[in-house]
């Protein structure tokens, strides 16, 4: 379980405004089956990359922390929840 994002896709809008969307697809190479999705970020003028990839980690160490609760989780089935 090693989610890792990829940026995939930079989209303009349709009309002109003060940002663009970023698509970035998340991927867990070492399950089986792969598991993957995309999400789409909106990157406002003004934005850093710094800013940016913050945003991007803080989601995928999201994802990293949901799947150490779920190994946890499975090792306490059948256990008294205290």
């Amino acid at each position: 379980m090693a989610w890792r994002a990829y940026i995939e896709n930079v989209l303009d809008n349709a009309s002109p405004a003060e940002n663009i969307w970023v698509e970035v697809l998340f991927q867990d190479s070492v399950s089986n089956p792969v598991r993957q999705f995309r999400k789409n970020y909106k990157y406002v003028a003004g934005m850093g990359s710094v800013e940016f990839t913050a945003m991007v980690l803080e989601d995928r160490q999201k994802l990293r922390n949901l799947d150490a609760a779920k190994v946890a989780l499975e090792a306490a089935v059948g256990q008294e929840v205290t």
